[in-house]
């Protein structure tokens, strides 16, 4: 995360603890994985990213694989994205999996988007051409 040459002076308490978090990125791709973010990013992207009942399965689905056994994760919603939120501060098994299923929901809803988008395009581009697609193609 790059910030702007600021004193310290000038900037807020939320700035300071950002700019104290702020780290290079460890290697030449512009993405990060989840456990090379500031800690106090982790709750918003998870929490925006899976929902718990995905949490849940993708959680007991890489405990499960690396111990060879049926996992089933017990506690409350609240437990599992907290504790969650704890494995996501190193690299484990948790957070790769947590990682790999965040890439995933984010990479179909950029799917969703285009199509809609393509679709309000072409809709659009219907309605302006009254209907009958380009003036270019129509015959005289």
């Amino acid at each position: 995360m790059l910030l702007p040459s600021i004193p310290a002076t000038a900037m807020t308490p939320c700035q300071q603890a950002a700019a104290a978090e702020a780290i290079p990125h460890p290697r030449g791709s512009r993405r990060w994985r989840l456990w090379e973010l500031p800690a106090s990013t982790h709750e918003l992207l998870l929490g925006l990213s899976l929902a718990p009942e995905c949490l849940r399965a993708t959680v007991a689905r890489a405990i499960g694989q690396q111990r060879a056994v049926r996992c089933v994760i017990e506690g409350s919603e609240v437990e599992v994205f907290f504790s969650v939120l704890h494995d996501l501060r190193n690299r484990n098994v948790v957070s790769e999996a947590v990682h790999k299923a965040c890439s995933s929901a984010r990479r179909q809803a950029c799917q969703a988007f285009a199509f809609a988008f393509a679709f309000a395009l072409a809709l659009a581009l219907a309605q302006a051409t009254g209907g009958h697609g380009s003036d270019s193609c129509s015959t005289a």
